[in-house]
């Protein structure tokens, strides 16, 4: 049986399936012309750790990139070695870098009380500066 992918990246989302089956997908936002959210990434449980979820997401990777967009996303516990593996970084690793400005933050509460422990940030090497819109 066959695989093929299926993108439409302008309406942010991306498939894999199998024949007709759809093993994996991948949704994200396009936020402020700057940075990518990544709602969804969904493997089917039977097809997880066969690199089906990596291809997708360099995929995702690879737009930002030819975009100058950083992607941001929240990770369940369980998926955080997958990020980690894809390079995303924790959110508060990018606390303190200069590259990095954070918009709509609430006034009334510091960094870390709007800032979850599952944040994930990349951001394409070539991007000198970058503003995240929480």
């Amino acid at each position: 049986m066959e695989f093929s992918i299926t993108a439409n990246l302008n309406k942010g989302e991306a498939s894999l399936c199998k024949g007709k089956i759809r093993i994996a997908y991948v949704k994200f936002l396009k936020d402020h012309d700057r940075q990518i959210t990544v709602t969804d990434v969904t493997v089917e449980s039977r097809y997880r750790r066969k690199g089906y979820g990596t291809m997708l997401m360099s995929l995702v990777m690879a737009y930002a990139r030819l975009n100058h967009q950083a992607i941001f996303l929240y990770s369940l516990s369980s998926a955080i070695e997958f990020y980690e593996f894809l390079g995303f970084k924790r959110l508060k690793y990018y606390k303190d870098d200069p590259r990095v400005r954070f918009a709509n933050l609430n006034p009334d509460k510091n960094f870390d009380e709007q800032i979850e422990e599952n944040d994930f940030l990349w951001i394409p090497p070539e991007l000198e500066k970058v503003s995240i819109f929480l």
